[in-house]
């Protein structure tokens, strides 16, 4: 799938990134996964990119735990909606699941 791809090559860029461009690719993808007027599609891609740069930021330091699992919260309803779409839904499982 072409969304997998595509995040695939986020991830092993992201490692090259400086700690505040990380920061700001944080805050972007998070706020994108929870724009729920943008496609399924690129949501559930920022639900995917924003749990992987938590655990990545968390590894490296430059975020605590507790800030790794701020949005817990979001992802855990997303997962429990029945009325988002499967991707969605499907994409913050995942997301709990590698916090």
């Amino acid at each position: 799938m072409l969304s997998h791809l595509i995040d695939d090559r986020l991830h092993s860029k992201s490692r090259h990134f400086q700690p505040l461009e990380r920061q700001h690719l944080l805050k972007e993808t998070t706020l994108i996964a929870k724009a729920m007027v943008e496609p399924s599609t690129l949501c559930a891609l920022a639900i995917r990119r924003m749990a992987s740069l938590s655990v990545l930021m968390g590894e490296k330091e430059e975020i605590t735990r507790s800030e790794a699992l701020k949005e817990s919260k979001f992802l855990m309803a997303m997962a429990g909606d029945e009325t988002s779409a499967l991707l969605l839904r499907s994409s913050a499982i995942k997301a709990v699941d590698l916090l």
